[in-house]
């Protein structure tokens, strides 16, 4: 496991295969990791980098223990460009943070927050008005017709009707119907 530090690992570079390394960054001994909805949208939490002594602090219920923390406006910037450069609507990054400066070290898509209420209420809305924005919903509500005679038959004419008294009483009203 990556998590897992091995104090006997000699640190050599490896030959037997493709890799790719970075050079070490001292953090000290925390990570950021950020969580986009959409290019205006950052949830930012912090843990202890598992490179500092190899494990993994963990709640009771077994999650990594992490806390929210605040960006700066560079970060948010950073966080926007990813969402951007990758189009990524949902997606995470490890966001290094090095003598005043900030540094992305790994984008995954499709990456959630663990445990925060607030996040999943936030991306909910959001994803919300992405959606219904990419569906043109509102196009789906126009105002019926009032000429239920011009449908050709009387089962038409009959839901022509029905939808007509629908739209006007509200019960296609999207937000009564979804709230």
């Amino acid at each position: 496991k990556s998590a897992e530090y091995d104090p006997y690992h000699p640190g050599t570079i490896r030959r037997d295969g493709s890799y790719i390394y970075e050079t070490f960054l001292a953090t000290g001994g925390t990570d950021v990791k950020v969580y986009t909805v959409g290019p205006r949208y950052a949830h930012a939490e912090a843990r202890k980098s598992p490179v500092v002594d190899g494990k993994v602090i963990r709640t009771d219920d077994g999650k990594e223990l992490r806390f929210p923390v605040l960006l700066s406006p560079t970060e948010k910037e950073i966080a926007r460009m990813v969402s951007l450069i990758f189009g990524q609507k949902v997606c995470g990054f490890d966001l290094l943070r090095c003598r005043s400066k900030s540094y992305v070290c790994d984008v995954n898509g499709w990456s959630f927050v663990k445990s925060s209420v607030k996040y999943y209420d936030d991306a909910a809305g959001i994803l919300r008005s992405i959606i219904l924005g990419a569906l043109n919903i509102h196009k789906l509500f126009k105002r019926p017709s009032t000429d239920c005679h011009l449908a050709k038959s009387q089962r038409d004419r009959e839901a022509a009707e029905e939808y007509k008294n629908a739209y006007e009483t509200g019960a296609t009203n999207w937000d009564e119907e979804t709230n």
